[in-house]
This record gives C-alpha cells, sequence and structure tokens, in this order.
C-alpha cells in the first residue's frame, strides 16, 4: 500500500476546503451600487413616411401600428392602397405591427409592405390564411 488512507482523505478534505473559497465568492449576493438610470428621449423627429400596401386579393381590411398605435387603417376594394403618414423614423429602425384580413373565401394569401423613408425603399412581404398579425422591422 502507497501511504495510509487517513492522509489521503485529510488531502483531499483539504483541497476541497480551499475550492469552497472562489466558490463561495461567485455565489453570494454582492451589493452593486449603481447609478440611477437616465432616461433618454428620442432624437428622431416624426418624418413623413410613405407607406405602400399591396394585397394578392382584394378585397381586405389592414390596420398598421406603430408602438401601439394605429398609424394606418380601413378597408380596400383595391389590391395597392398607399398612404403617407408622420411618425417617428430612428436610425435603429422601426417595428411595424400589420394586421390584414381577407373575406371568408380567401385561401392563403400575401400582403406586401413596402416602406419609403428619405428615398429608401424597403419591402417586406407575410403570408397567412384569411387573416395575418405580425410584425416587422424596417431598418
Amino acid at each position: 500500500m502507497r501511504g495510509s488512507p487517513l492522509i489521503g482523505t485529510a488531502i483531499i478534505l483539504a483541497l476541497l476546503g480551499l475550492m469552497l473559497i472562489p466558490l463561495r465568492r461567485l455565489t453570494t449576493a454582492q451589493a452593486v451600487s449603481s447609478a440611477p438610470a437616465t432616461i433618454v428621449e428620442p432624437s428622431a423627429k416624426a418624418t413623413p413616411v410613405h407607406l405602400e400596401l399591396e394585397s394578392s386579393h382584394a378585397p381586405f381590411s389592414y390596420e398598421i401600428s406603430h408602438l401601439g398605435k394605429v398609424i394606418w387603417k380601413g378597408d380596400a376594394m383595391d389590391k395597392d392602397v398607399q398612404s403617407d403618414v408622420a411618425m417617428e423614423f430612428p436610425q435603429e429602425g422601426v417595428d411595424l405591427r400589420i394586421a390584414v384580413s381577407w373575406p371568408d373565401d380567401a385561401s392563403r394569401e400575401a400582403v406586401k409592405l413596402a416602406v419609403t423613408e428619405n428615398d429608401s425603399i424597403v419591402e417586406k412581404t407575410l403570408w397567412g390564411e384569411k387573416k395575418i398579425d405580425d410584425v416587422l422591422t424596417f431598418p
């Protein structure tokens, strides 16, 4: 036999005891002083934005929201509708919620939303059956 089992056990317990020091530092909650959060007002101003909605089937009803406010809604008898709205369009982009519904006889349908801001056009398409309710991000 190589050494005493009692000495081996004592060495293992000592090593485990040393491992408790960093483990305790990692797991205990420490008071962190943090500065109060500052509220940053959006620097973007309301700018005119051209919205164009194109559906694969007419008639349809639509509603477009930004930051929880409805910015454009209506019922369309044609496949294409367009409007100019004033909204904040920061450099990070905007999230627009699009809700579109078609009559009961509609099957798988598509809707394309084109956003034109400062001569920059971005188009996105959504697909759905009888209705769509989704959020699109426009950079």
